[in-house]
């Protein structure tokens, strides 16, 4: 005797007349089931993410952002467009007494966000600009807040030292 033929069962259904053992068929395996489940609620909330709207706090650091940025380039008129519209005189005397100090002392074009802060409805957003001669970055805090659907900044810090140098 054939010793592979002793460990499996030979089919003789069909001189018996009668139906075979019923034949497994191959198919997914529980763990290959579960690492699909797995991967598709993973894609289900990486493309939720991925929807959703733009959130307020990169708005936020984005205005901080372009305010330095217009300073930079002497675009006064946009850099005040971003304030709020809250005395609208002195507000404007300021921009344009703080552009040039700016621009004198730091590198406008490289200032970056280093985070934004969120405290009831106004943002608070940290820039930091490289000063023109060497030595450390100056820190900004630059409040945002929405006003009429648009998010305009409302007060700063540090940036009145600097204003007085």
């Amino acid at each position: 005797m054939d010793p592979q033929n002793q460990k499996t069962n030979p089919d003789y259904s069909f001189i018996l007349d009668k139906p075979g053992p019923p034949v497994k068929k191959p198919g997914p395996s529980k763990k290959m089931l579960a690492a699909l489940g797995i991967l598709g609620v993973l894609v289900v909330v990486i493309a939720i993410t991925a929807l959703m709207p733009k959130s307020h706090s990169s708005e936020a650091s984005l205005t901080a952002l372009n305010y330095y940025k217009y300073i930079g380039l002497k675009q006064y008129d946009n850099a005040y467009a971003l304030l709020d519209t809250k005395g609208e005189d002195k507000k404007e005397a300021f921009v344009k007494k703080l552009g040039p100090v700016l621009q004198a002392n730091f590198t406008m074009s490289e200032c970056t966000n280093k985070g934004t802060t969120k405290s009831g409805d106004t943002y608070m957003t940290t820039v930091s600009c490289p000063p023109v001669t060497p030595g450390a970055n100056q820190s900004f805090v630059v409040q945002t807040a929405r006003q009429n659907n648009v998010m305009k900044i409302t007060g700063f810090s540090n940036a009145q030292e600097v204003a007085k140098q």
